[in-house]
């Protein structure tokens, strides 16, 4: 029922035909709900972005928004790469190495603007989030719009699985509480600047290393 490419994963969400973006049905992330994947070939080379360009994306409905809610993460409590909700940031796209900040992209930096985007506007409402890098660009994408852009040439740390649903830190999972729906992970930098959200399913290529169209019944 799941589809994915070049990867093995466990889930504890559900499918749901109700609501869904495009195919037959999203993925429905109740509390203490993720996906696990991971890379078959092992050591989790796949996600192993460092310095290199890469692109993390997907369509996400939230039914909770109190509090840090994970969207997917690599790591754990001092080497991580987050993509995430953030109450008083909206989007946020965060990595540390060895407890030191590497990255940080984010799309407010007041819970006024936060609250009256996403609670207000996005209720019920699939929107398109993703964070690329290309060399020392690093890129932060709302619905298509180039949100906010940072420029740094650190490496951000590797070779964990990918969790979707939750940071994967225990005592610390920040669960999201909603759907998601075709979720993409590539490393290539698919986006540059501002570019119109896809309207049909995303298609399969050499640097897609993740591909989750969340179809079944």
């Amino acid at each position: 029922a799941q589809n994915f490419l070049n990867s093995t994963f466990s889930s504890s969400a559900t499918l749901k035909t109700r609501r869904k973006k495009f195919g037959e049905s999203s993925a429905y992330f109740s509390v203490a709900s993720a996906v696990t994947v991971n890379d078959p070939e092992g050591d989790n080379k796949k996600f192993d972005f460092q310095s290199d360009d890469f692109t993390m994306e997907g369509f996400f409905i939230f039914d909770y928004l109190t509090g840090t809610r994970n969207l997917m993460s690599l790591g754990n409590a001092n080497n991580f790469v987050k993509l995430e909700y953030n109450p008083y940031l909206g989007i946020n796209f965060r990595s540390n190495r060895n407890d030191v900040e590497v990255a940080n992209v984010y799309h407010y930096t007041s819970t006024t603007d936060t609250e009256s985007f996403y609670v207000n506007q996005k209720a019920n409402t699939f929107f398109h989030a993703a964070v690329s890098r290309a060399d020392s660009s690093l890129r932060l994408f709302v619905d298509g719009t180039t949100i906010r852009t940072q420029t740094t040439s650190n490496s951000l740390p590797s070779g964990n699985s990918l969790t979707i649903g939750s940071t994967g830190i225990s005592g610390s999972e920040n669960y999201f509480k909603g759907y998601m729906d075709e979720l993409r992970v590539t490393i290539d930098s698919r986006y540059s600047s501002t570019f119109t959200v896809p309207t049909t399913q995303f298609a399969t290529d050499d640097d897609t290393v993740v591909l989750l169209h969340f179809n079944g019944k």
